[in-house]
Order: C-alpha cells, then sequence, then structure tokens
C-alpha cells in the first residue's frame, strides 16, 4: 500500500485492516523511500513482516524532503508504503480484505482504502488441506462468510 505524494509532508492519522473476527490486526509501519529495498515488502501472519528491515512508526511525521527522494536506481521518487502484519485466531480460516489509511498531505486529509484479499489458514496443513485450494471460489467464500464481500 502506497502513498505516493512526491515533495509533500504526509502524517498518517489512523491504518484499519479490514479482517474477520478471528483475525487479529497487529499493527503496521511505514517505510520511507530511504529504506526501500529490492524485492517484496511482504504484508503477513506476523509483525512487522520479516521482509522489512528499515521501517518507522506510521504516527511519525514523514517530512517533505524523504518523500521527494529519489534513491538509488530509481527515476523518480519513490512512495511512502504502509506495510501491517495480523494473527489467526483459532483454526477455521481467517481474512483480510483491505487495509483502510486515513492520513494528512500537506494538511489536507485524505482517506485511501487498499484492496488485498489474503485467506489465512492455521497450521500445520494451511490453506493447501482438505481439497481447500483445489476449489477456485475458495477465497471469496471465505471473504463472504466473514461479510468482507457482497454476497
Amino acid at each position: 500500500m502506497d502513498l505516493d505524494h512526491p515533495g509533500a509532508e504526509i502524517r498518517v492519522l489512523e491504518v484499519t485492516a479490514l479482517t474477520s473476527p478471528n483475525v487479529v490486526y497487529l499493527g503496521a509501519v511505514a517505510i520511507w523511500p530511504r529504506d526501500l529495498r529490492s524485492g517484496s515488502l511482504g504484508t503477513g501472519p506476523k509483525f512487522p513482516p520479516p521482509r522489512i528491515r528499515g521501517h518507522h512508526a506510521v504516527d511519525q511525521v514523514i517530512p517533505a524532503a524523504e518523500t521527494a527522494l529519489v534513491p538509488k536506481g530509481w527515476d523518480e521518487p519513490a512512495p511512502v508504503s504502509i506495510a501491517f502484519g495480523f494473527r489467526l485466531d483459532g483454526k477455521e480460516p481467517g481474512a483480510v480484505n483491505g487495509l483502510r489509511i486515513v492520513y494528512e498531505v500537506d494538511g489536507e486529509r485524505k482517506v485511501e482504502l487498499y484492496r488485498i484479499a489474503i485467506i489465512a489458514c492455521a497450521p500445520p496443513k494451511g490453506c493447501r488441506g482438505a481439497r481447500q485450494m483445489d476449489d477456485p471460489e475458495f477465497t471469496d467464500n471465505v471473504l463472504r462468510r466473514y461479510g468482507l464481500l457482497p454476497t
């Protein structure tokens, strides 16, 4: 989830995960342009996600000089990325269907909804067991079960 406002001061006011009742939102972190590394930032069942090396608290003001930074190997300023973590409670599959971010850009309030469907299943089988992943409707069915998709 990227906040792309080159040269602007950004202040994240609120981050909310859209989850099923059996998924616990653990929090979010901001990855500033100077902290970007190649590869996936990751979002997943740990917090902060293990692939993230440099990160900041989401409520920390991100200065304009940071959002104007052009990282090595880039042709333009990089966005500020938001990564989040969650935990599955129980043995039933759980779901995440997005992240809502409320933030200010140079004092102007913005609200973004980033849709990302994630299904979490309990170990040891995870989502691979019991023919679940053979069902092409598995992801949508889990999201619908928890009211995260229209019926």
